[in-house]
């Protein structure tokens, strides 16, 4: 696998399998169908048209101008930065926020990413399979996408009560 998301053919995904919190339909629900369109960094940032990877230059696959072609923690945190996205204390839900968390690997590579939705629950794209919401990041770690570790933040006023 040469990034979070990655297709792997090879391979038979099965949600519940791979993250043991979530065996049961708990905690969880599929929010789409299974597509090949777009993997987890893209679905964080909320787009649903390309597959955003620094590896490879090949029709479907983009990576952001300007950003080192690298899985790493300096490239996704510029990439964060140019959408306004700044460095959080913590992963817990603030009002007028919107949130993106990194999981990490033992070795601090980005495996995944999950965008932090109104309602204060979590959205996954889970590599080819479907878009998952889950209730916390804490039910997608283990040995495939590591631990829950980075967090940032943008303003939405949007989401702010009135």
């Amino acid at each position: 696998m040469s990034g979070p998301g990655q297709p792997d053919v090879e391979r038979d995904f099965d949600v519940e399998e791979d993250f043991p919190a979530l065996a049961g339909g708990h905690a969880y629900r599929k929010t789409s169908d299974q597509t090949l369109d777009y993997n987890c960094l893209a679905w964080a940032f909320g787009d649903t048209t390309k597959w955003w990877d620094p590896s490879k230059r090949v029709a479907g696959y983009w990576w952001f101008p300007g950003v080192d072609r690298e899985w790493t923690i300096e490239a996704i945190t510029k990439i964060l930065v140019i959408h306004s996205y700044k460095n959080a204390d913590h992963n817990e839900y603030e009002e007028g926020f919107e949130k993106i968390c990194f999981y990490l690997d033992e070795d601090k590579v980005p495996t995944h990413f999950a965008r932090q939705l109104k309602s204060g629950k979590w959205t996954s794209k889970i590599g080819s399979l479907s878009d998952i919401e889950h209730d916390t990041l804490e039910s997608l770690e283990g040995d495939l996408y590591g631990r829950a570790m980075l967090t940032f933040k943008r303003a939405r006023p949007e989401w702010e009560h009135e």
